[in-house]
């Protein structure tokens, strides 16, 4: 099969052509790759974040299954759309987070996992197959067409920060970032949460605009504007960029 990525022994991310396909083991399915998303993390890598990386790239996906092996594998019938979380658990007996009992501390905390496409793990989205752990799958309901359930894992990432319960009522909160996954964390913000105070933070307004809501103030920066005006008790920040925490987050928040 095609898969692009970086084989051992190469210096360079190219498209390969004869990847093997994956066997899934027990407890896995073999799942074809529908569409993949690229996001930042994938171009990051390619410029040498993760040096050490070889294999094949991706992690934002939506296939379809080919076979599945193990006891749950009825759930998933050849043919059956799906999605998949990017942190395979190792599943050990003496792993405290997957003996926890606690899914999200299993699937967040454990100290073995691999990560889909990015860490620890070489057969990623940029392939025409891959495999994955059953329990890492869901089934991506009818009614949602292909294209839009491959935002499912940057979707996630943003519903996992609200999830946390950080931001409390009446918090000032800014998202810094007007990329996918800023614009993904204000929308979800914007439908959880019923005290909204959120400001968007970025460089392209009309990449903000996208986001049609009244609730979110928006402001645009130049590459040489300076910050002063404004402080905020919560900061998220989606530009991989840590220093403008020291800009825009009040003294002892977060």
């Amino acid at each position: 099969m095609r898969g692009y990525g970086r084989a051992v022994g190469d210096t360079a991310f190219h498209l390969q052509q004869d990847v093997p396909v994956p066997k899934p083991n027990q407890g896995e399915a073999l799942v074809r790759v529908l569409l993949a998303g690229i996001c930042a993390t994938d171009l990051e890598i390619v410029k040498g974040y993760k040096a050490g990386f070889h294999g094949i790239l991706g992690h934002e996906f939506v296939g379809t299954v080919v076979s599945a092996n193990g006891d749950s594998s009825g759930a998933f019938p050849t043919g059956t759309r799906v999605v998949g979380e990017i942190n395979i658990c190792c599943s050990r007996v003496d792993c405290r987070a997957c003996q926890s009992g606690d899914l999200v501390l299993k699937r967040n905390h454990c100290e073995n996992r691999k990560v889909l496409g990015i860490f620890n793990h070489n057969q990623g989205a940029f392939s025409e197959y891959l495999t994955m752990p059953l329990e890492n799958l869901h089934v991506v309901p009818d009614k949602i067409s292909s294209r839009i359930a491959a935002f499912t894992e940057p979707f996630a990432a943003a519903c996992r920060i609200i999830e946390q319960n950080l931001i409390q009522p009446g918090d000032k909160v800014a998202v810094i970032g007007d990329g996918r996954l800023g614009l993904l964390i204000a929308l979800v913000f914007c439908l959880t949460c019923e005290e909204n105070n959120l400001t968007l933070i970025g460089k392209h307004e009309e990449k903000m605009n996208i986001l049609e809501s009244n609730q979110i103030k928006k402001i645009v920066l130049d590459d040489d504007t300076k910050i002063a005006s404004d402080s905020f008790d919560i900061v998220i920040v989606a530009t991989g960029n840590i220093v403008v925490l020291y800009i825009f987050v009040y003294p002892f928040y977060t």
